[in-house]
Parts: C-alpha cells; structure tokens; sequence
C-alpha cells in the first residue's frame, strides 16, 4: 500500500488508536479488494487483502473505524456484494487473522 493522506474521526483517532496502531503494527492494511455501500447511512465497508476491514463515511470521505474482520462478517460481506463464497485466498488470510490477531487484539470493535 502506498503512503495516503486519509482524513480521520476524532472516533478513531482518540476511542480507536489502540486498535488503529495495532493493526498498522501487526497486520498491516493492505489495499481494497472489496467494497460495499450500506444502504442508508452513509457509509462504505473497504476490505483488504490483509483482512482489514475499512469504515468510511462517504459524503466526507473520513475514516471512521478499522479492524480485522472475522469469516462471519467476511461472509455476508461477499453475499452481499453478489459472490456466492469468500474466495479461498482471503478465507486464508481471515482463519489466519482470527488465530493470531483476534485474540491478542482483544480490542472492542465498536
């Protein structure tokens, strides 16, 4: 991933910035291979190769929150999109998230 100048919530960049630094650290952020526009709110779901997923309010183009992402969230994220499964590669990486960052994380996502 390219150094990019993003925009942050003050959600983030004060309630988050554990979670924030630990995934700079240990996972890393990647780049976009998935994104997905809710409905209503305003806001756009980014996933990313390292298994990150991204929140980002669309009209201000601000970073809201980050975090790795679990199968189940992953899964009805590519349902959504119109995929019928997550591909195996990022399946992969996600198991491989879950067993190593998700626990030492320990970081609530909200």
């Amino acid at each position: 991933m390219t150094a990019t100048r993003i925009t942050m919530t003050r959600h983030i960049k004060e309630e988050r910035l554990d979670r924030l630094t630990y995934i700079a650290m240990n996972v890393g952020f990647g780049n976009v291979v998935l994104e997905q526009t809710r409905g209503s709110d305003g806001k756009r779901d980014c996933l990313t190769d390292t298994g990150v997923l991204l929140v980002k309010d669309i009209v201000n183009e601000v970073l809201i929150t980050a975090y790795v992402i679990d199968i189940n969230k992953a899964t009805a994220m590519y349902k959504n999109c119109g995929f019928q499964s997550v591909p195996q590669s990022m399946k992969r990486v996600i198991i491989r998230n879950e067993k190593k960052h998700l626990k030492q994380q320990n970081i609530a996502r909200y």
